[in-house]
């Protein structure tokens, strides 16, 4: 099993941050890791979505666990692979601070019995892509909540 936290603070109270976890169709804002993102239905365990990412194919993923507004995970399997070889699992917590600010937390695992292959081909890229977002998330401002 590999696993890789990324860490930032936010100005932002966690309601606010979440506001842009359960608006999918926008994650390509903070994550620019990403193309597309889609979900479908309502923000809520065992939705089913689909990432298409700037490197690699499309990949479908499900929410495992949604604690508003303080966290929610998710998990993709490696497409085109009928055999779950290798899970990629996501966790992302909203944690206030003593200072008034936002912990944002991604933490990126690639397991199953494959895991130790990917991680060892994937697992920089996702590294970079985590720190990426939540540098990018944290960064993120009020009014750019609103945006239509």
């Amino acid at each position: 099993m590999w696993i890789h936290d990324a860490h930032a603070e936010s100005d932002l109270p966690p309601a606010d941050l979440w506001a842009r976890y359960v608006d999918v169709s926008r994650w390509t804002e903070w994550d620019p890791s990403l193309r597309r993102a889609a979900l479908a239905g309502d923000f809520v365990v065992g939705a089913h979505g689909r990432l298409e990412a700037l490197h690699g194919p499309p990949t479908a993923f499900t929410l495992t666990h949604v604690a508003a507004p303080a966290r929610f995970d998710s998990r993709a399997v490696l497409p085109h692979v009928r055999v779950p070889l290798v899970r990629l699992d996501f966790e992302h917590r909203l944690t206030p601070t003593t200072t008034g600010k936002t912990h944002i937390m991604h933490r990126v695992c690639i397991c199953g019995p494959l895991g130790w292959l990917a991680a060892r081909l994937l697992g920089p890229v996702l590294a970079a892509d985590a720190d990426r977002a939540v540098r990018t998330l944290a960064t993120t401002t009020a009014p750019e909540l609103s945006r239509a």
